[in-house]
């Protein structure tokens, strides 16, 4: 699911819209209608304001399904000139597990104003990061960042570990050569079995 949160004048809530699943979701593979789902969350749930949009590039939890191709770039236009700003998720997709791409974001041809990561800086290393645009960064750095381990020396030396061995052992595009390969056995065997699915 993806969380849309908005601001109210009392507190603030998060409110889920339908996930653009291209082949289980309600509007299949039409980013447009999941679009104006969002629009519609916005004009007729919240005061038309809203504090950010919240989303995995691809939903790892729920299977590791693709947005519904163009959804980010529709929705980041909504979201945007509802007064939000836009976070992608990319504990997942990031470091170029996609293959495609070092961005799991990079698929859906936009530019996220925050993004989270995680897991694949540090391969099995408590290391994560935040990145944004300067605007927003020179907002938080007004406010007491707090983390018990944030900072740790030996983290830190094996996450930019990582990242060389990400880049000297070409490991993106070994994703996409292990990922195009078993994309293909997969089509091949859906030719040769009926589908449930309509």
């Amino acid at each position: 699911m993806n969380p849309l949160q908005h601001e109210s004048m009392t507190q603030g809530e998060i409110h889920h819209v339908v996930n653009p699943d291209p082949y289980h979701g309600v509007f299949g593979s039409d980013a447009n209608r999941y679009a104006k789902d969002l629009q519609d969350h916005i004009d007729f749930g919240t005061s038309g304001k809203v504090a950010g949009f919240i989303a995995e590039t691809i939903q790892g939890a729920g299977g590791a399904v693709e947005l519904a191709p163009g959804y980010l770039k529709l929705v980041y236009d909504i979201v945007r000139k509802a007064g939000g700003v836009c976070i992608v998720d990319e504990v997942q997709t990031g470091f170029g597990r996609t293959g495609s791409n070092y961005w799991g974001f990079e698929t859906q041809g936009v530019i996220p104003d925050i993004f989270t990561m995680a897991k694949g800086i540090g391969n099995g290393l408590p290391l994560g990061a935040v990145v944004t645009t300067p605007e927003i960064a020179s907002v938080l750095a007004q406010k007491i960042q707090f983390n018990t381990f944030g900072g740790n020396p030996v983290c830190s030396a094996g996450g930019l570990a990582v990242l060389r061995v990400i880049d000297q052992e070409k490991r993106q595009a070994h994703c996409d050569d292990v990922g195009s390969h078993l994309l293909a056995r997969l089509r091949a065997l859906q030719q040769t079995h009926e589908s449930n699915y309509s």
